[in-house]
């Protein structure tokens, strides 16, 4: 699914091989408006677990039925946000003539292929930032909240009650996180700033729309690199892949009788 924008209005042609197999333009934006919000939803679960996991937190959610109640509303919330947008869609024929009232020269693909479009409406665009507001506000309040208690708790705080390797394993691992979602997040910061612009500003430029999709596109492999690189497992068991080392015996455990186990080489 890689659509061509046709910023800044609110539309698109979509491509790939749901469009090759025939899904429908609303599913294909319903679903890439879900996994977005999905992701947002997984990175606050991440912090969410470490701010759990850390025993001298006064904040701390001990109750489970609390925490799957919060976590399952997150995840509701990202399910459900998009359908909204779905509601009104207009006639699409007489919105792509709309189109050219806002793009005069779009590019030869705009005639050439199906184009889906949201909203025609004047007013879709404070619809839109309103919306994306809020939810901007209720994802960031809770990413802030358990990131804030996890840098108290590990890197300013000292515990009284765990040990200094368990603190130190804990804060290597949030630091790991802290750069397995920066990085990929800060990769898209340039696509959602042109996008915002562009839709803001009425501006149109077709090599941009172009170019700052297949940016975004790319968001995964940064993501999956960043996952990959930041936490030492990953990247030592990535790194013995490429080379094609192997992994050494650790040994047998000798468990016969009374004795104590011992490694035996």
């Amino acid at each position: 699914m890689t659509p061509i924008s046709w910023l800044p209005t609110a539309s698109s042609s979509m491509l790939g091989l749901f469009s090759l197999a025939g899904v429908p333009h609303t599913v294909q934006f319903y679903a890439a408006g879900m996994v977005g919000c999905l992701s947002m939803s997984a990175m606050i679960s991440l912090f969410e677990n470490r701010h759990n996991v850390i025993q001298n937190n006064r904040f701390r959610i001990s109750k489970q039925p609390i925490r799957f109640l919060i976590v399952g509303i997150n995840y509701l919330f990202a399910v459900v946000y998009p359908i909204p947008f779905l509601f009104g869609l207009p006639d699409q024929d007489s919105a792509k003539l709309s189109i050219l009232q806002t793009i005069a020269c779009p590019s030869e693909e705009f005639f050439q292929l199906p184009v889906f479009t949201i909203s025609i409406n004047p007013e879709f665009k404070t619809y839109a930032a309103i919306s994306m507001f809020i939810c901007t506000v209720f994802m960031m309040f809770q990413l802030k909240f358990y990131a804030s208690t996890c840098i108290y708790y590990l890197v300013l705080s000292k515990s009284k009650n765990s040990s200094k390797v368990t603190i130190d394993r804990q804060r290597k691992f949030f630091y790991g996180i802290l750069i397995q979602i920066s990085i990929p997040y800060l990769f898209m910061l340039p696509a959602i700033g042109y996008t915002c612009y562009s839709i803001f500003r009425n501006y149109y430029n077709q090599d941009l729309n172009n170019f700052f999709i297949l940016f975004a596109n790319f968001y995964g492999t940064v993501a999956t690199f960043a996952l990959l690189f930041s936490h030492t497992p990953y990247r030592d068991f990535f790194r013995k892949v490429i080379c094609w080392e192997k992994t050494k015996p650790i040994g047998k455990i000798s468990t016969s009788g009374n004795r104590p186990s011992a490694f035996i080489k």
